[in-house]
C-alpha cells in the first residue's frame, strides 16, 4: 500500500483519536505497612491501627515524606515514599479507586491493601491528553498501512469468494 496522503492522514488521526492519546498520570506517595496475606488478624489490626496512628500525625501537620522514610516497607521509602508518575492502571484496582477520589495535595485514610495497609497521598494529576499529529506522524503512517494492508486483503478474500463456483460432486452433499 502507498503511504497516505496529508488529508487521508489527518482524517485517520481523527477517527482513531484513542491510539495518539498519552492516558491519565498520577504522581502519588505511599506508606506501606507490609502484612504477609497469610497473617493471622491480629496482625493485620496491629497494622491497621499503625496506619491510623501515622494518619493522625499526617493530618496534624507531620511531614509525608519523612513519615515514610520512618515507617514505609516500600522501596519507595527512600524517596519520601514518592512512586513518580504511574499511568492509569498500573497500581492495582483498589489502590487506583482511592487515588482516582483524590485531588492533587490530598491524602486517603488508612487502606488495607493485599500487600499491607497504605497511606496514599496524590501529589499530581496529569489529564490524558491527544499528542499532536506532527509528534506522532510516524505512528499514524504505521497504523494507517497496516489498515489499508488488512482491509486490502479483506477485500480480495471477499471478492474470491463472491465470484467462486462450488459444487459438490459427492452425492451424500446433495439435498434431496
Amino acid at each position: 500500500a502507498q503511504p497516505p496522503s496529508d488529508d487521508e492522514l489527518q482524517a485517520y488521526y481523527q477517527a482513531n483519536a484513542e491510539a495518539f492519546t498519552s492516558p491519565e498520570q498520577v504522581r502519588v506517595s505511599m506508606i506501606l505497612l507490609k502484612v504477609e496475606p497469610w497473617a493471622e488478624s491480629e496482625v493485620w489490626e496491629r497494622r491497621r491501627h499503625e496506619a491510623q496512628e501515622i494518619y493522625g500525625q499526617l493530618e496534624r501537620g507531620a511531614d509525608f515524606e519523612e513519615q515514610a522514610r520512618r515507617y514505609s516497607d516500600d522501596e519507595s521509602a527512600a524517596q519520601g515514599g514518592d512512586m513518580g508518575y504511574q499511568h492509569k492502571g498500573m497500581l492495582g484496582s483498589q489502590a487506583q479507586a482511592v487515588i482516582d477520589k483524590l485531588q492533587p495535595g490530598q491524602m486517603a485514610a488508612p487502606e488495607m491493601l493485599l500487600e499491607g495497609v497504605a497511606i496514599f497521598k496524590l501529589e499530581d494529576r496529569k489529564e490524558a491528553r491527544l499528542n499532536p499529529l506532527d509528534k506522532v506522524r510516524d505512528r499514524a503512517e504505521a497504523l494507517w498501512l497496516r489498515d489499508a494492508r488488512e482491509r486490502a486483503y479483506t477485500d480480495f478474500v471477499a471478492a474470491l469468494r463472491a465470484r467462486a463456483e462450488v459444487s459438490f460432486s459427492d452425492p451424500a452433499y446433495y439435498l434431496m
